[in-house]
């Protein structure tokens, strides 16, 4: 993996409940590559934090323009006692509406 890769790992999972969950890649324009990258977490990121994230890929050697595009997935801690709204143990949990 490139130290760009490794270092956009590191900066989503380091962001409490987020993970970078998979990373793929396709080569097959002609004129970029466009790097598919599936991210879990508590909120959704922003599109500024996006183009953060897309400037800190590695440079196509190819020269051809690297873009980002990811897929979020929105997680819920859920414990027996309910939902934990921001995904924090200390936090006091809400009761389900689902078996109510």
């Amino acid at each position: 993996m490139p130290i760009s890769l490794h270092l956009l790992r590191q900066e989503i999972d380091s962001q409490p409940g987020y993970q970078l969950a998979e990373v793929r890649f396709d080569k097959t324009s002609e004129d970029k590559i466009m790097v598919y990258a599936v991210v879990r977490g508590p909120k959704v990121i922003s599109s500024e934090q996006v183009a953060q994230l897309e400037s800190w890929l590695p440079p196509s050697p190819s020269e051809k323009e690297v873009k980002l595009q990811i897929r979020f997935v929105q997680t819920v801690t859920i414990t027996p006692e309910g939902v934990l709204l921001n995904n924090t143990d200390d936090e006091k949990p809400i009761k389900s509406q689902m078996t109510q």
